[in-house]
């Protein structure tokens, strides 16, 4: 009966110090428990209570995303709010949105890992916050299919998993960016918007396949029209087919074609090569 009593008085202790805080508004630690439904039961000063997605410190798309990612949450910690508090019956609900996060600076073509918190059929949303224990909340970035060296790597991805990703930096949408590959995309366009309408050199990777990159990474694509040579266009073709693997070749680089992630370049009159 004593025991039971210290029990009781110990609970209700831990409630008296809860009410305090929601009274003060002051934040309080909370401790991830299970993933529910709709949310997560937590603990809160050792007392169960809930908390909603909704009002979890970062925000989804979906709640799919919450459902792929929720098992390594679990464990974690961070701060809120009493949202509502009901004695009889015991009912806490939490907000964690006032959660501050530190920020932190990602380094361009260095590998993170993370979660995949969707996978749809252009590629894969992940979340790096994974990397960095969720200290610095959550960072979503998007890697394209198109930017995987083996499409088996991305054949066998599944929602949920952990994965090693790249990060490429940012769109001018400031959307993250992650990648095996570097791909042009609006981030690269930013850098290469200034060479558009430029003389630049080419460098000749695999004439058989035409392969074609500038700065050693951005592929370019050499097409044959009328247009770019007039009448000079089998001269021009006799030329290309010329080139030798590893020759560097003057370009005027033309557009940049973001449906096929490329740059559009002409050759330039080929007496001044």
């Amino acid at each position: 009966m004593k025991t039971s009593t210290n029990n009781k008085n110990h609970l209700q202790n831990l409630l008296d110090e809860i009410k305090v805080k929601h009274e003060n508004n002051e934040t309080i630690e909370f401790e991830i428990i299970k993933a529910q439904d709709k949310g997560f039961t937590v603990k809160v000063n050792n007392l169960f209570a809930f908390v909603s997605y909704h009002h979890m410190p970062w925000c989804y798309n979906n709640i799919e995303y919450w459902t792929n990612v929720s098992k390594y949450l679990i464990g974690q910690r961070f701060l809120c709010d009493i949202h509502q508090l009901k004695e009889n019956p015991l009912s806490i609900v939490i907000d964690a949105k006032k959660q501050q996060f530190s920020d932190i600076c990602l380094e361009e073509s260095k590998k993170y890992k993370g979660v995949v918190l969707f996978k749809a059929q252009y590629g894969l949303f992940i979340d790096i916050g994974f990397h960095f224990n969720w200290q610095h909340g959550s960072i979503v970035g998007l890697a394209h299919k198109s930017t995987f060296i083996n499409e088996t790597d991305f054949d066998n991805s599944q929602n949920g998993s952990v994965i090693e990703t790249i990060f490429r930096g940012y769109t001018k949408q400031e959307q993250v960016v992650f990648g095996e590959k570097e791909v042009i995309t609006d981030m690269t366009t930013v850098k290469l918007d200034k060479y558009i309408g430029t003389v630049q050199k080419v460098k000749v990777v695999d004439i058989e396949t035409k392969q074609f990159l500038f700065m050693d990474k951005y592929p370019v694509h050499i097409p044959f029209s009328r247009s770019y040579y007039s009448e000079n266009i089998d001269a021009y073709r006799e030329y290309f087919y010329s080139l030798k693997n590893g020759q560097l070749i003057e370009c005027e680089l033309i557009k940049i074609n973001k449906k096929h992630d490329n740059i559009i370049a002409k050759l330039i009159d080929t007496k001044s090569v």
